[in-house]
């Protein structure tokens, strides 16, 4: 078993946000305004396909201005423990817990920000690497975490 507490900064919720852009992200927010510029031009809102075009750029800026600031809205910087074991991961947050069994965990990776553990249903735990006090600290935590999502494959 391996316990962590830490609690989160809003920079680095920002600095991983960036990260997934960087990473692919962007195509998924770049098809947002061809799709909806596309789609409300062939309807012809706005009475046009130039309005269309119009109202689809609004939209879509709405919309990616909506994913960008989300994580930022749903931010808590309450203290978090984590505890990892077999069976998968139990998360408490003041007096709120969750278990999540390693079946429902996508992706455990070693990213810049600190140990991203992606679940199936796209949300993330993000743990800081200064949540482990020092580096190989962190490797290590890492190393067992990924081995505790291997073996429940």
């Amino acid at each position: 078993m391996l316990t962590v507490h830490y609690a989160l900064t809003r920079n680095e919720l920002w600095l991983w946000y960036c990260a997934i852009v960087r990473k692919g992200f962007w195509v998924y927010l770049l098809g947002v305004p061809v799709l909806a510029c596309g789609l409300f031009a062939i309807t012809r809102i706005g009475g046009s396909i130039f309005a269309g075009i119009v109202w689809g750029l609004i939209y879509s800026a709405v919309l990616i201005l909506f994913a960008v600031l989300w994580p930022q809205v749903r931010y808590r910087a309450d203290e978090r423990t984590l505890t990892f074991g077999d069976k998968g991961i139990t998360a408490v947050r003041g007096k709120q817990a969750v278990q999540v069994p390693w079946a429902k965990i996508h992706s455990v990776t070693n990213e810049a920000v600190g140990i991203v553990i992606a679940r199936r249903n796209y949300n993330a735990l993000i743990i800081p690497h200064r949540a482990f006090g020092d580096t190989s600290a962190s490797a290590d935590a890492f190393r067992t975490i990924s081995a505790f999502h291997q073996q429940s494959r």
